[in-house]
């Protein structure tokens, strides 16, 4: 997993638009929506916590968000098709990713 850290380069209001639809959002309670997603492999998804606390967030590996923040992760396996779960702070298995070819 490639973690990039936008926002230098994007502002939110840019990552909305051009993740709209590749994008994972984190309630305040670490509940995400959508709760399953498909991806090709190596495309790129928004990871947007709209919580005002910082989280711990696992896409393939762990990273820190900052409350409000967002993270653009390339979702990337050797091994196809690839189920990913996602992970928020102590909340397992909030959301599924398939990567497919």
């Amino acid at each position: 997993v490639n973690v990039g850290t936008p926002a230098a380069s994007l502002s939110y209001s840019q990552a909305l638009v051009k993740y709209k639809d590749a994008r994972l959002q984190l309630d305040k309670i670490c509940q995400a929506s959508p709760d399953k997603m498909t991806f090709k492999n190596n495309a790129l998804l928004m990871v947007d916590n709209r919580a005002p606390v910082a989280r711990s967030v696992k896409v393939g590996s762990t990273f820190p968000i900052k409350s409000y923040g967002f993270k653009i992760v390339k979702l990337s396996s050797s091994a196809l098709p690839a189920t990913w779960w996602v992970d928020c702070d102590k909340s397992q298995n909030v959301s599924t990713i398939l990567i497919q070819k």
